[in-house]
């Protein structure tokens, strides 16, 4: 996708595999989410999120939401705006 140019920027980014530190540093680029959710397991054995995941988003200001910490992150729009709304 990176290479056909079709990822597009985004407001909102599920973050893909849990936050895995594997993911070529354009894709951020591209995306540059305000808002990233990603959705872990509370010490899950493979310490996802990866610091190097959390670090490239932080580069763009973009709010994280982690579900191992703040639990259910839920997000609803009447179209124009966003309301995120978290578990815990």
């Amino acid at each position: 996708m990176l290479q056909r140019d079709q990822i597009p920027g985004a407001e909102i980014l599920k973050v893909p595999h849990h936050g895995s530190g594997y993911f070529h540093p354009d894709f951020f680029i591209r995306v540059s989410p305000e808002i990233a959710v990603i959705s872990a397991g509370a010490n899950n054995r493979f310490g996802h999120p990866s610091p190097k995941t959390l670090e490239a988003l932080q580069e763009f200001n973009s709010k994280i939401y982690r579900t191992d910490r703040q639990g259910a992150v839920i997000l609803t729009t009447e179209g124009v705006k966003w309301k995120i709304k978290t578990g815990k």
